[in-house]
């Protein structure tokens, strides 16, 4: 997949439990009137293809093969920015109004600024789904980030047994770490 392609579906799918969230608030506005409007089509159209775009990053992620093998080094947790990422969750999903065009619009440019600096900056280790899919984000001692379902502990011994881990480039400074098979 094309870097900065996946860099897009990573932030994308990293809003996976927005999307769920703002079904769930909307759900009685949607159904009050007993008629579905084009801006409720609309709504639901876009929300059905984010998830569809999210579920298949995420299956990409969680499937991708490593294309090469490197020695393993010394990494550090980065849990602390994930927790930090989930928060800007808060805006959108506290003050959307499905009635009040100008409140999507306005909701729709902050999910394009904080996906523009999420891009340009390499970010795709800030997605919360990954975490809940039982992976960790480790940042290494040459400033890169891993992402891989290995824990911390088990890296510890790769590394004193001098082993090598299978390793997939991501984007810049950003790799997707798998074990080894015997």
């Amino acid at each position: 997949m094309n870097s900065y392609l996946l860099k897009w579906t990573m932030f994308i799918s990293s809003y996976l439990p927005l999307y769920i969230l703002l079904v769930l608030i909307n759900v009685p506005n949607i159904f009050k009137d007993q008629k579905i409007t084009i801006m409720i089509w609309s709504f639901l159209s876009v929300v059905i293809a984010l998830i569809i775009i999210s579920i298949a990053t995420l299956l990409f992620i969680v499937k991708k093969k490593t294309n090469t093998e490197v020695p393993v080094l010394t990494y550090e947790k980065t849990d602390d920015n994930i927790i930090s990422y989930i928060m800007t969750y808060l805006i959108p999903v506290l003050s959307i109004d499905l009635s009040n065009i100008w409140n999507v619009i306005a909701n729709l440019l902050l999910f394009l600024i904080i996906g523009i600096i999420y891009v340009r900056n390499d970010l795709v280790y800030l997605n919360p789904l990954l975490s809940l899919l039982g992976f960790y984000v480790y940042r290494s001692e040459r400033g890169s980030y891993i992402i891989t379902k290995v824990t911390l502990e088990t890296i510890k011994e790769l590394r004193n047994e001098n082993k090598m881990i299978g390793s997939y480039k991501l984007t810049e400074g950003v790799f997707l770490y798998k074990k080894l098979k015997k």
